[in-house]
C-alpha cells in the first residue's frame, strides 16, 4: 500500500521528476516513450553529481548494469566516478528494457550532453560489446578499459590455471612496460590457452603498462558493482519509489562527506594523506643519490630507478600513472627539499 503499485507508479513517475528538477537546480530527466506511448527509457543525473564530477572528479567513470526484479524486469544501467577520498560517486542512472546496443548508446548519448568527450576521459567496464560499441561511436576521443577483476573471472572459470591467473594479476596491476613483457612471457608458458584469451581480448584493453589513457588506480568497475550491490534490495521497488530510494541515498552519500570534509583540516582526502605518509616511510628505506641538478638514482641494489624533477617523470612510472608520489619520488623530495604535497595531483586534495 505503501508503495502503491507498479503501474500507479510509472504514472506518477513524470510528476516525480519534476520535483526533483525543481528543488535540485541543474537536475536532467528523461522520460522515453514508445510508438504506444508506454514507457521505453528513463534517464536521471542529478545536478550536483553532474557539477561536482566536471569540477573536481577524476576524468574516469565506471559503467554497469544490474536487473531489476520487479513485475515488468528491465535494467538500471548507471555510471560511477571515485572522488578524492577513494569514495564511491555516483554520477548517472538509467532504466531500459535490456542491455542492448540501442539503449548503451541512448544512455551515453545522454551522457556526452552532459560532459562532452575528450581525449582524458576513461570509461571502465566489462567486456559486454554493447558498451564496448558505444562508448566507441559515442565518445570517439575517449579511451575504454577493461574491468582486470571481470578477466580475472573469466580466465577461472575457463582455465582454471592458479599460476596463469597469479601472474596476470601481476601482469595487469605493473607499471613497466618490460616488467609486463616478462610476465606475459611467463604466461604463456604456463598456460597458452590463457595467453590466448588475453591477447583476443587486447592488451592495452586491460594493461597499466599498455592502456593509452590514464585510469589512475581504477583498474576494475568495482564501484559500479557495489553501487549494483547496494541498490539491490530496491531494485524489487516500483519505479518511482526505486528512484526516491536513489535520490535519499544520495542525498545522504553528499550530506555526509560534506561534513566530514569540512572537518577536515589536512591538504590532502583523509585516504591519501594516509596513503601518502606510507609512501614516505617506505621511501625513507631507499638510498638516493643525485646524478645532476634534476636526476637522481633511488633504490636498493640493483634496483634503481632514475627520478628526473626538470620534467616529473620517472621510471618505475607510477607517478606518471597515479599522479602521486611513489617511493622513489618520496625519497628524491626529501633528498632535494621539495614538498610532497606539490606533487600531488589536485584530484586528491581535501579542497576537490
Amino acid at each position: 500500500m505503501l508503495h502503491s503499485t507498479p503501474g500507479d507508479s510509472f504514472q506518477k513517475l513524470s510528476s516525480y521528476c519534476h520535483v526533483l528538477r525543481e528543488s535540485n537546480p541543474g537536475t536532467v530527466t528523461y522520460i522515453e516513450v514508445d510508438s504506444r506511448t508506454r514507457f521505453h527509457y528513463f534517464f536521471l543525473a542529478f545536478g550536483a553529481s553532474i557539477r561536482g564530477y566536471i569540477h573536481y572528479l577524476r576524468p574516469v567513470i565506471c559503467v554497469d548494469g544490474t536487473h531489476l526484479k520487479g513485475p515488468y524486469k528491465g535494467i538500471l544501467l548507471l555510471a560511477t566516478g571515485q572522488d578524492a577520498n577513494k569514495h564511491i560517486y555516483p554520477l548517472l542512472w538509467g532504466i531500459v528494457d535490456a542491455e542492448t546496443n540501442r539503449s548503451w548508446m541512448w544512455f551515453m548519448s545522454n551522457l556526452k550532453e552532459l560532459i562532452g568527450d575528450s581525449a582524458e576521459l576513461v570509461f571502465v567496464s566489462d567486456r559486454k560489446n554493447s558498451i564496448s560499441n558505444s562508448i566507441a561511436h559515442v565518445f570517439p576521443l575517449s579511451q575504454h578499459g577493461y574491468c582486470i577483476w571481470h578477466l580475472k573471472k573469466n580466465l577461472i572459470q575457463r582455465y582454471n590455471n592458479a599460476s596463469a591467473i597469479f601472474l596476470f594479476k601481476r601482469a595487469a596491476r605493473t607499471s613497466r612496460v618490460e616488467e609486463f613483457e616478462r610476465l606475459l612471457g611467463q604466461i604463456c608458458r604456463v598456460s597458452e590457452r590463457a595467453h590466448g584469451c588475453l591477447e583476443r581480448a587486447g592488451f592495452s584493453f586491460w594493461s597499466r603498462a599498455l592502456f593509452f589513457g590514464q585510469r589512475y588506480n581504477i583498474l576494475t568497475n568495482n564501484n559500479a558493482e557495489s553501487l549494483n550491490s547496494m541498490l539491490r534490495h530496491a531494485c524489487s521497488l516500483p519505479i518511482t519509489c526505486l528512484v526516491k530510494h536513489i535520490r535519499q541515498t544520495v542525498q545522504k552519500w553528499f550530506y555526509e562527506r560534506q561534513t566530514n570534509t569540512t572537518a577536515c583540516s589536512a591538504v590532502l582526502s583523509t585516504r591519501m594523506e594516509s596513503q601518502l605518509r606510507t609512501t614516505f616511510e617506505a621511501g625513507a628505506r631507499l638510498r638516493a643519490q643525485s646524478l645532476t641538478e634534476n636526476l637522481t638514482q633511488v633504490g636498493l641494489s640493483n634496483d634503481t630507478d632514475i627520478v628526473d624533477f626538470s620534467d616529473n617523470t620517472y621510471t618505475c612510472y607510477e607517478f606518471q600513472l597515479n599522479r602521486m608520489p611513489c617511493i622513489h619520488v618520496s625519497r628524491t623530495s626529501c633528498l632535494r627539499g621539495k614538498s610532497l604535497y606539490d606533487l600531488c595531483s589536485p584530484y586528491y586534495k581535501s579542497d576537490y
